[in-house]
């Protein structure tokens, strides 16, 4: 899980227009564990869940390993499990995805 997180930090980290310009709080979860990811002007990703979040997103470790070595990640990739659905786009907008 940390090397996901590391992976996604980066992405992030250089996602620049593509990040919101306040703070949406993702709780993603990879096969039973969870990452907090943290969407704004100061992106970040942490091995965590987390409290009060957003929106809740799940993926498998399959989709998200193929996200990472280059596949397109989307709907299918990062599915919307509850919570603010415009945060789960923002989300994927950021690491890439479709708008």
């Amino acid at each position: 899980m940390r090397a996901i997180a590391m992976a996604l930090q980066a992405i992030l980290v250089r996602a620049g227009a593509a990040l919101p310009t306040t703070t949406d709080i993702i709780e993603l979860e990879v096969d039973g564990e969870y990452l907090e990811v943290v969407l704004g002007p100061r992106p970040t990703a942490t091995v965590r869940t987390s409290m009060a979040p957003a929106a809740r997103v799940a993926t498998t470790s399959a989709a998200i390993s193929a996200f990472l070595m280059g596949q397109p990640g989307d709907g299918s990739t990062f599915n919307h499990v509850s919570g603010d659905q415009h945060a789960t786009q923002r989300l994927i907008s950021a690491l890439g995805g479709p708008e």
